[in-house]
């Protein structure tokens, strides 16, 4: 896993895990300069749907775990467990 900070996103980590590469096989990633970047969040989410710095690393180390997990139940059972904004390719087909 990796995280990432810039100044020019403020407090919004990008954070990286190897898996899946294709919508099919997550539909909350998205391709990156080589590399899939979870979607975890949407920017325009509340501060209690996304990691704000009060969150602390446990916190995002914590959404990044659970998003993970959801990731490994979709495979297996086209299933997204929770919560989600339609949004990539999915985001038709939520219509």
């Amino acid at each position: 896993m990796t995280v990432t900070f810039a100044h020019d996103r403020g407090y919004s980590p990008h954070v990286y895990s190897d898996g899946p590469s294709t919508a099919d096989d997550s539909p909350h990633r998205f391709p990156d300069r080589g590399r899939t970047r979870l979607c975890i969040w949407l920017p325009s989410d509340p501060p209690a749907r996304r990691w704000v710095p009060a969150d602390g690393l446990l916190g995002l180390f914590g959404m990044t775990a659970e998003h993970l997990f959801k990731e490994g139940w979709w495979r297996e059972y086209r299933e997204w467990l929770g919560d989600e904004a339609p949004h990539g390719p999915h985001a038709k087909e939520a219509n």
